[in-house]
């Protein structure tokens, strides 16, 4: 199954799971440990496949079982409330899946303790969600709770950090605390050049950022070193990037098109714009919302440029 699934050949991978799922329960019952594993790795790629009513039936089931052995609260027990709270906040059940963060949380303060690696990532699910509710203060409380247990549990240039930095940032950039969420940001990027190098596709993410705050603020020859770093990334991988890298990239081009727009720049923005509204095409299709805000600025900027054509005439 492993094998199909790093060939990318999923449905197969599924169909190898089923078929051993089938065989341990048959020949050793519920209660074999990988029967467990086998039904998580199944769910988490019926979860891939966008098929989150079968995955969520199979987390249920590992979830049952794990309860069963093992009782209500054990570590075990908490990393599937973790997996199905995972699940529903992808489809934006966000008070369901608040729940079963909170029963997770509940079990790991009390068997691992505060200061456990696990009790942090719970803390920056909770956060994540609160930040979609749009509840940011709270949000970025439970943000500062993962950073402060991970600060004192890992070495401080350890790469978990900059996952922490990241999410602080979003947090402090929807509050309008732009200087917080720069340094928060630059903080990130930090620790990914040191410890995955400088081609990294997360980099793509923290330059497009940083870039996109620096212009907000009216920094854009800083904005346009920032941006042009991560199309030099996002660029190179440009016909193997998922959605999100590839989405971060297309958001580096429009950004780096409205600082070419305020430095007088229209002919540039226009060009970088158009590969912005093409990869979005590319990657989700003309009727996301975000390919339609593609389309709408192009339409601007070129009106724009018959504008500024009619004056010169």
């Amino acid at each position: 199954g492993q094998d199909y699934r790093k060939a990318g050949k999923l449905e197969e991978a599924r169909e190898m799971w089923e078929i051993a799922l089938g065989m341990l329960v048959e020949e050793s019952g519920e209660g074999d440990p990988v029967v467990t594993t086998v039904l998580v790795n199944i769910a988490v790629l019926l979860r891939e496949q966008g098929k989150y009513k079968e995955s969520q039936k199979k987390f249920e089931r590992a979830l049952e079982i794990e309860m069963k052995k093992l009782g209500e609260n054990d570590p075990v027990v908490a990393r599937n409330l973790n997996h199905i709270g995972d699940l529903l906040t992808l489809q934006s059940k966000h008070k369901e899946a608040m729940k079963r963060y909170k029963r997770a949380l509940k079990i790991q303060l009390e068997k691992l303790g505060e200061q456990h690696h696990e009790t942090a990532t719970t803390f920056l699910r909770m956060g994540s969600v609160l930040k979609a509710q749009r509840k940011f203060e709270r949000a970025e409380a439970t943000f500062q709770n993962c950073l402060a247990i991970r600060q004192k549990i890992l070495p401080p240039d350890h790469p978990d950090l900059a996952e922490s930095y990241s999410a602080l940032a979003v947090t402090f950039q929807c509050q309008q605390k732009v200087a917080e969420a720069i340094k928060m940001r630059k903080m990130s990027l930090a620790s990914i050049l040191k410890h995955r190098g400088e081609g990294h596709p997360s980099l793509v993410r923290e330059y497009c950022s940083i870039g996109a705050l620096l212009r907000d603020r009216g920094r854009l020859d800083e904005a346009e070193t920032m941006l042009d770093k991560a199309l030099e990334i996002g660029t190179a991988e440009h016909e193997t990037c998922d959605v999100v890298m590839g989405g971060y990239t297309a958001s580096a081009y429009e950004n780096i098109a409205m600082v070419y727009l305020e430095q007088g720049r229209l002919q540039d923005a226009i060009d970088a714009n158009g590969e912005s509204l093409k990869m979005n095409r590319r990657l989700v299709g003309d009727e996301h919302p975000q390919t339609q805000v593609s389309i709408g600025l192009h339409r601007r900027y070129l009106e724009m440029l018959v504008e500024q054509r009619n004056r010169q005439n």
